[in-house]
């Protein structure tokens, strides 16, 4: 979601309130070690009207375990 490849930030934020997922996990965006023009997290969470959000280090999902409405998932970032 951060351009370059893939969707601009706001461009993500747009597909995913036509599509309106449960869970939404943002990948492909700048981090310290990007070598690539690519938008921030920040960014994309803004244009979902978002505030910050922690990242977790893992994801577990069952069909149980979803949530109504969508919702943002970030996970950590592991420097490869």
């Amino acid at each position: 979601m951060g351009g370059g490849g893939g969707l601009n930030a706001a461009k993500a934020a747009e597909v995913v309130s036509v599509l309106e997922p449960n869970l939404v996990v943002p990948m492909h965006y700048s981090t310290p070690d990007t070598k690539l023009s690519l938008d921030s997290l920040n960014k994309f969470l803004k244009e979902m009207g978002l505030s910050k959000q922690e990242a977790q280090p893992t994801l577990k999902v069952s069909r149980s375990s979803l949530p109504e409405e969508t919702h943002v998932i970030v996970l950590e970032y592991q420097k490869s």
